[in-house]
């Protein structure tokens, strides 16, 4: 996860990376704090929950954290998680979400908390919003509880899915059956967090009221439509022209 060197830097650059920094500095090298890359699209949805684009990844796995993220030597590090206990019969993780993250606009403004409730409105998002991606969630794959009968809309009640805040900074994972990959699957998409409040003053709504062609829905139509909590910050997007990512002063 992360296609900027500083976003690897900083959830865990490992030691080749660390090595590979400190010998550039002894030669005399410096470093800028500006890099360019190169899209071949543009972004389709801005909304990561709601998308199944490759291309739409590459972009906005830049603006969140997941529970855990993978740093450059394709090792496990946590990230707005600081640890997870897993059951006995391996049916719950329980984790513990980092405290004082906040969530921001692209103009750098607090726009909320994160706490273990934006990955219970994330899943539940990504469930609504049916993007192509929430598969993932059941049978097969994450095999959360109920995840699939939700989708199905065999399950109406929500709280009835194998994800739950314990309290705000306590996330708890039901499984249907022992899934010893599991924490592998954290650093999807799927598993992305949602700032509820955020969402819902963009006019977003959960369950049977989510309508995507809702004339007031706003929610990711654009890079100022969505909350971030990652380490870059979108400030300008032109459509076959450029991206612009800015570092977000907030980052943890």
């Amino acid at each position: 996860n992360g296609y900027f060197p500083e976003k690897i830097a900083i959830i865990g650059a490992g030691p080749a990376g660390l090595s590979c920094a400190f010998y550039l500095a002894e030669k005399g090298y410096t470093t800028k704090n500006e890099a360019t890359f190169y899209f071949d699209s543009n972004v389709q949805i801005w909304d990561v929950l709601a998308s199944s684009y490759a291309a739409d990844a590459e972009i906005l796995t830049n603006t969140y954290d997941g529970l855990i993220e993978y740093d450059m030597e394709n090792q496990a590090q946590p990230a707005l998680s600081t640890g997870y206990t897993v059951s006995e019969d391996g049916l719950k993780y329980t984790f513990t979400i980092r405290e004082g993250v906040v969530w921001v606009d692209n103009q750098g403004r607090e726009v909320g908390k994160v706490t273990a409730d934006n990955w219970v409105a994330g899943m539940q998002h990504v469930c609504d919003a049916a993007g192509g991606l929430e598969y993932l969630l059941g049978a097969g794959f994450a095999n959360i509880v109920n995840a699939d009968a939700y989708v199905a809309g065999e399950v109406t009640d929500f709280a009835e899915v194998g994800v739950k805040a314990i309290d705000d900074y306590t996330l708890e994972y039901t499984l249907e059956k022992p899934t010893n990959y599991f924490p592998t699957m954290l650093s999807y998409g799927v598993f992305g967090p949602l700032c509820r409040s955020y969402y819902e003053s963009m006019g977003g709504k959960f369950g049977d009221e989510f309508k995507a062609d809702d004339p007031n829905y706003k929610y990711g139509k654009g890079p100022d439509s969505i909350a971030y909590c990652g380490p870059y910050l979108v400030t300008n997007a032109t459509a076959e022209n450029t991206i612009v990512f800015k570092a977000n002063e907030s980052y943890w």
